[in-house]
């Protein structure tokens, strides 16, 4: 399991977009239903909130996304940042 600090983008093609703090986009697949209700992922007011997010990767030489990240990334468990 991984561990980053992200800040939300929003949802496109059905993905969760972030990026990091060297501004590296990345695409979460998946993410539990409970999260996505939870931090309200859905509402385009809480884009740009920084989040600290626990994720996986599930490595596969046939799929890379459309940011050119190899694998599928799947969030785990988050939590808001406070600035």
């Amino acid at each position: 399991m991984e561990n980053d600090i992200f800040k939300y983008i929003g949802i496109i093609n059905k993905n969760y977009v972030f990026i990091d703090s060297n501004e590296k986009e990345v695409k979460f697949t998946k993410c539990r239903r409970e999260l996505i209700k939870k931090f309200k992922l859905d509402n385009t007011k809480n884009i740009n909130k920084w989040y600290r997010i626990n994720y996986f990767i599930i490595k596969s030489q046939d799929y890379v996304n459309e940011f050119g990240g190899m694998g599928i990334y799947i969030i785990s468990d988050m939590e808001i940042l406070k600035k």
